[in-house]
């Protein structure tokens, strides 16, 4: 996840890598909603080989792009101009299964210019890094997280390979190393999540082998 910007055009643009951890393939496109929106600017997003039309309002892209489980896919991008007109639009990014389309993965992008704005987005508020020690793991290991400021309702939680809970620790402090026996764990991939208030802020997968 990441935003750059180029003053001479006046745009500005954010980045994720979209990862597949839902154990099977999907076939993936992706949609604009603005919640907020600053009359007479505009935007555009890239999904796969494709970019929509600079333009306003919701979008969706006719583009797919088919992700097998674990696979990670780089070409997202998300663009807004504000064309000289300052205030805060706010744009919701929603990934989908094309087959499923309740399947699906959603960010919000406060995009504000020249005022002073509300920022509504934990993500944004609060950046975080997820890390697995020594992957793949088969004795004492664990998992080093960090958030930028003092979480709140923070948890690690890990599921198996066909999405089922297995565990979860809370997290009381900013950063730390949550230790995990290997042994207690059968073989296989394991998915590990940092949550935040609801949200995951990060996530990284677990190998396990003994």
């Amino acid at each position: 996840m990441g935003s750059t910007s180029n003053p001479d055009e006046s745009e500005i643009s954010v980045y994720w890598d979209v990862i597949n951890i839902s154990g099977s393939t999907r076939t993936v496109s992706c949609r604009r909603e603005m919640i907020q929106e600053v009359a007479g600017s505009r935007g555009r997003f890239c999904w796969g080989a494709t970019c929509s039309p600079v333009n306003s309002g919701n979008y969706v892209l006719a583009e797919t792009v088919l992700m097998n489980d674990g696979d990670t896919s780089t070409t997202f991008r998300g663009y807004y101009r504000h064309m000289g007109y300052p205030g805060q639009s706010i744009a919701r990014f929603c990934w989908f299964d094309v087959a499923e389309p309740s399947a699906e993965l959603c960010y919000e992008v406060n995009f504000c210019i020249d005022q002073a704005c509300v920022l509504g987005v934990k993500e944004f508020e609060n950046q975080a890094t997820l890390q697995i020690l020594g992957n793949p793991v088969s004795n004492l290991s664990g998992i080093s997280y960090q958030f930028a400021t003092q979480p709140s309702n923070a948890e690690i939680a890990i599921y198996n390979s066909t999405g089922q809970f297995v565990e979860s620790r809370s997290i009381n402090s900013a950063q730390g190393v949550v230790l995990i026996d290997a042994q207690l764990f059968a073989n296989g991939v394991y998915t590990c999540k940092l949550n935040e208030n609801g949200r995951t802020v990060g996530i990284q997968r677990m190998v396990v082998s003994k």
